[in-house]
């Protein structure tokens, strides 16, 4: 309650708006910012965070992607930082790590997918999990071949444009 952020509003309520429209919403606020860090009972592997030998064995893996160049990759770097697959790469459709964790760890308004930009942590996780894409690339160095030329979502494949910012 005595965070300078615990009176920010959080727009763009609406899930249905989200997953409807695809579109910004009105900017109409509602309700302050929700935080419960580590507060989901229900739910035991998402009361912690990230381990730093989380972040190591994620930058061990040598592939940047693998297909099927979704959330079910396995051995996939990208897939692993984003938290989808164990750290060490394995796909396994209980498993929540790195980012993801990090933001189910929040349980609140960064645990919602539609509603996390709003909480300022938003920006810190994402500037890490960058950083982290950065550490990889150094090490790695992966060539233009490393990245899929066709079949993943749009805006992934290699010379793709980052939709929907750009064109403008």
């Amino acid at each position: 309650p005595n965070s300078v952020f615990s009176q920010w509003r959080v727009i763009c309520e609406s899930v249905e708006d989200y997953d409807t429209l695809g579109t910004v919403c009105n900017s109409t606020e509602s309700s302050p910012i929700r935080r419960n860090p580590a507060g989901n009972v229900a739910r035991p592997m998402v009361q912690r965070l990230p381990e730093p030998k989380d972040v190591l064995d994620c930058l061990e893996l040598n592939t940047f992607d693998t297909p099927p160049y979704y959330s079910t990759s396995s051995e996939s770097f990208r897939n692993s930082i984003e938290g989808y697959s164990a750290p060490q790469g394995p796909y396994d459709p209980v498993i929540r790590s790195l980012h993801n964790l990090a933001h189910l760890f929040l349980n609140g308004t960064g645990g919602q997918t539609h509603l996390s930009p709003n909480d300022p942590i938003f920006v810190l996780l994402h500037t890490f999990t960058d950083a982290v894409f950065d550490e990889w690339l150094r090490r790695h160095q992966p060539g233009e071949i490393s990245y899929p030329e066709e079949n993943a979502p749009i805006g992934h494949n290699r010379r793709f444009n980052m939709v929907p910012f750009w064109p403008p």
